[in-house]
């Protein structure tokens, strides 16, 4: 990730994924994977565009916290999913967010999974929602449901 400064403010900056994260061994983006191919079951993971972007019109519980990801900033909300890549999220919210960082579950098929995310832009929708996007931070917890053998 690249970085900046600005009148004495770091910025960072998004950067494509290196050689090694593609290839896969990170916590996130194995978790992420898991909720990935519960949907997509035959989504192609080492034949891609930097980050392809796949459909989650799934609801998806949102705490907003602050910025050490952990405290808390107001009550958590239900946003609906848009999109998810294995760097980030894109989803849809029905009033302005108190916080650019948030923990988000995302539950599909028997795999639960919490992440800190780093929302980089929201937009007014002429629908009059939100919709906005962020960057997944780290991975807080997964779990996935035991299947009983018969």
């Amino acid at each position: 990730m690249n970085s900046t400064e600005t009148a004495g403010v770091k910025l960072q900056y998004w950067q494509p994924l290196t050689d090694a994260e593609k290839e896969g061994g990170d916590p996130l983006t194995d978790a992420i994977w898991q909720i990935v191919t519960r949907i997509y079951p035959t989504a192609p993971r080492e034949d891609r565009r930097e980050t392809p972007r796949y459909a989650f019109p799934y609801l998806v519980q949102f705490q907003p916290v602050l910025e050490d990801g952990v405290s808390r900033q107001g009550s958590p909300l239900v946003v609906v999913g848009k999109q998810i890549s294995e760097v980030g999220l894109g989803f849809y919210h029905p009033r302005p967010l108190p916080s650019r960082y948030g923990i988000v579950t995302l539950d599909v098929a028997g795999v639960s999974v919490s992440v800190l995310i780093e929302l980089l832009w929201t937009q007014f929708t002429h629908h009059g929602w939100y919709e906005s996007g962020g960057k997944f931070v780290r991975l807080l917890s997964q779990t996935s449901a035991v299947r009983e053998s018969a």
